[in-house]
């Protein structure tokens, strides 16, 4: 994973070092700290169009760490639970691209994403550095403890 010195190489003929971080502190802000300086940098790049993420189209997704694009196809409700580990919150919403569907579910607070990114039916969805896992259900897409979530315009 390129660092957020490296990334920043990518985009040094449009910004300068300080509007880079200004730009990546100001990602960091509008998710709530719930991503750190490199993601953010990822972001930026990204916006900028220099972004080098490829996304695994969903049939091809293995266990395991990955990126995925794809549309949301319908958001469901917050649901409760315990076991014996503990309890929590799961929120799952499906999504699609071409090549097939799968469920990404949101995890406690996690599932105030919904809200603050706007992630509606319709909408694509970037899950960057996610964590994928063969369920019961299905494959479930995660945005786990390094990955995050962009909602594209």
């Amino acid at each position: 994973m390129p660092s957020t010195e490296e990334l920043y190489t990518q985009v040094k003929d449009l910004l300068s070092k300080d509007e880079f971080k200004k730009r990546t502190d100001a990602k960091i802000k509008d998710w709530h700290d719930l991503i750190d300086e490199n993601a953010a940098a990822h972001l930026v790049v990204d916006e900028l169009g220099r972004g080098k993420i490829e996304f695994t189209k969903i049939s091809d997704v293995k266990d395991g760490v990955v990126n995925v694009s794809a549309r949301v196809d319908s958001v469901g409700e917050p649901r409760e639970f315990t076991t014996k580990r503990g309890s929590g919150r799961v929120l799952n919403v499906s999504i699609s691209d071409d090549s097939g569907k799968c469920r990404l579910a949101l995890w406690d607070d996690d599932i105030e994403l919904i809200e603050s990114l706007g992630i509606r039916e319709g909408r694509r969805v970037k899950i960057v550095n996610g964590y994928a896992k063969s369920s019961r259900y299905g494959l479930d897409v995660r945005k786990g403890k390094w990955g995050t979530i962009e909602v594209e315009d």
